[in-house]
């Protein structure tokens, strides 16, 4: 069965909880994440475009990466996942980002393409 989003409730100013056309609605999803989502789905469809273009061999499939920074009220910690074998998740907690920090996308090619804009281009809508 296909299921849809029916209603999508916003929860505080950091995420958005969807509720699904079968019921379900347990869901929790940070801005944050969202974001790095769609970096990581440009960067798969860019490779696609560069091999059909016959510049690139063929692309890699989507890997799924979550990275997330958990505010503790102390120092952050670094959340960082990833599909394994498209069956199983790998997870690591960390004190020092794994991402370069000065970097506000994460995406091997969306990240320095928007680097490389000039100042304040990026950040319009």
């Amino acid at each position: 069965m296909l299921r849809q989003i029916a209603e999508i409730e916003a929860v505080g100013h950091y995420a958005i909880r969807p509720k699904f056309s079968d019921g379900h609605d347990t869901g929790i999803f940070s801005w944050d994440y969202l974001y790095h989502l769609g970096a990581q789905q440009a960067d798969t469809a860019a490779a696609g475009i560069a091999h059909l273009a016959g510049a690139a061999p063929p692309p890699e499939p989507l890997m799924p990466v979550i990275r997330s920074t958990l505010l503790t009220g102390d120092k952050p910690l670094y959340l960082l996942a990833q599909l394994v074998g498209g069956l199983d998740w790998s997870s690591e907690v960390r004190e020092q980002p794994p991402w370069p920090a000065e970097e506000k996308v994460v995406a091997e090619e969306l990240g320095p393409y928007l680097a490389a804009l000039p100042a304040g281009l990026a950040s319009r809508p």
